[in-house]
């Protein structure tokens, strides 16, 4: 049987035809659904490691492990805790910070192993580890001494992971910054040879991203600064901020700029773009998120208040666009495909999505200030208890996300709405990115939904053409005729 586009003809005007404006079955209920949702993108989130209760214990389902992400001596409001995922899009390598361990999870099975740990330090000539750090130590590797662990990131089947207690103990020998290559699963200190500026300071990474090269990491520094190091040479330069030493908010002012002369005054999290162009990290104290120009090392605010003004003169929530959006404590950051940043609020137990394009903000998981473990997919439905450290899949679709104070790993799947596929990292109606003209994308109809480009099921009727604005099975008449019924 004929399709029923096949009834329609385009007929000479004078033929006194009515104009029968045609929409397709697709486009109609494309139409509804955006209408009913008012958003082509949900978030659905699912606990796929740790079951709450504070421990240790590798396992296959979430029921069956255990984290100790906080040191209970200390506020949950403290740390950053860091979590990566590697390039092959299933394996992330996360900061179990109390146990003090490098702990992988894989997306396909969800089983939890332990890559490293100090759960039991190295006793003296019973384990090489106190002064060699490729030493094996039983089943697992094992850091000489206790640690402070933060920032981590990977790439290259190399995973990097800060030590904050450098910083504490101003203790040289207790490198900043380790590298655990998942190969042969052998720790090695990266070891800073000199600064640029020349000093003295030792330092204490919180937050690391990938530099502009596949040797280089940027991090921030304890206090006020951004730094990038060298992994083969060892030699850190400071990118902006002052070479300084201080606690979070010591070191007082806001500005934007170039190199020494910006300010900050508690960077966090920090994550660079897959262009390797620019970096971005959050103020938990200025309650913003900035943009460093890899290049020029230029800090620019995109979010946020522009002022010196902390805590309740400036923070606080609100979704918006620019400065008029609101963060209480950003904490993680995470470069999206698609041009977006993923930023996670402790005191919040907020999830937000920050649109680069416009600079428009959404939360997309929890309920202001509200605390709780409920997965789902509605977001004021779905509680976070200090949701921590954030990391992404290469394609924009899985969140990964440190729920620190349930001692939870928790992800956030995307789905997009019926008639709407990803491209580059967002939910987009079905027909905007066209097959062509006499073709359409299969995924703008129920009955296929593979997203292949396939030729219109109907001929093109006489005295008609394709429709070049919208190219796909939609036709227009030619001059001097109008669309009508046989």
């Amino acid at each position: 049987m004929r399709q029923r586009a096949t009834r329609r003809r385009c007929a000479p005007i004078a033929d006194g035809g009515a104009h029968t404006a045609i929409l397709t079955k697709a486009v109609v209920l494309a139409m509804l659904v955006a209408g009913a949702t008012g958003a082509a993108e949900s978030w659905t989130v699912t606990t796929i490691a740790g079951n709450g209760t504070e421990g240790y214990a590798d396992g296959a389902t979430a029921d069956t492990t255990k984290f100790a992400f906080l040191d209970p001596k200390f506020q949950p409001t403290v740390w950053l805790i860091g979590v990566t995922v590697m390039e092959d899009d299933t394996t992330v390598v996360l900061i179990d910070n109390y146990n003090q361990a490098i702990r992988t999870i894989d997306l396909r099975t969800r089983e939890t192993t332990t890559l490293v740990e100090t759960k039991e330090p190295c006793e003296p000539n019973k384990c090489q580890c106190q002064t060699d750090l490729t030493a094996d130590c039983g089943d697992v590797r094992r850091h000489s001494k206790a640690m402070q662990l933060s920032g981590i990131v990977g790439f290259r089947s190399t995973v990097y992971y800060s030590n904050r207690w450098n910083e504490v103990e101003r203790d040289t020998s207790n490198p900043a910054i380790y590298m655990l290559n998942l190969n042969d699963n052998v720790i090695r200190p990266v070891r800073i040879s000199h600064t640029t500026p020349t000093t003295n300071i030792t330092f204490a990474p919180y937050g690391l991203a990938k530099g502009p090269t596949n040797i280089e990491v940027v991090f921030t520094n304890y206090g006020a600064s951004i730094c990038m190091l060298n992994t083969v040479t060892g030699v850190v330069k400071y990118l902006a901020g002052p070479a300084l030493r201080g606690l979070p908010g010591e070191i007082q002012g806001y500005q934007d700029g170039f190199g020494a002369e910006v300010q900050v005054a508690s960077p966090m999290g920090i994550t660079t773009d897959t262009a390797q162009q620019y970096s971005y990290f959050v103020d938990s104290v200025l309650c913003n998120v900035r943009r460093l120009d890899l290049s020029s090392f230029e800090v620019t605010t995109l979010v946020g208040p522009r002022s010196k003004l902390r805590g309740s003169f400036q923070c606080g929530y609100a979704d918006g666009v620019g400065e008029a959006i609101r963060f209480t404590l950003p904490s993680g950051i995470a470069a999206m495909a698609g041009n977006r940043l993923a930023v996670t609020d402790i005191r919040d137990q907020l999830v937000r999505i920050v649109d680069l394009e416009d600079l428009s903000s959404k939360t997309i998981a929890g309920l202001r200030s509200v605390s709780g473990w409920v997965d789902g997919n509605i977001p004021s439905i779905i509680r976070m208890n200090v949701p921590s450290g954030i990391a992404v899949t290469s394609n924009g679709g899985t969140l990964v996300v440190i729920d620190q104070g349930s001692n939870r790993v928790r992800v956030m799947d995307k789905e997009c709405s019926p008639f709407f596929i990803v491209v580059a990292g967002k939910c987009v109606p079905c027909d905007s990115i066209a097959c062509g003209l006499g073709w359409y994308r299969s995924v703008c109809r129920f009955d296929q939904t593979d997203g292949l480009c396939r030729k219109c099921p109907y001929q093109l009727p006489i005295k008609a053409t394709w429709d070049t604005n919208q190219p796909n099975c939609t036709w227009t008449c030619e001059e001097g005729y109008i669309k009508t019924e046989l």
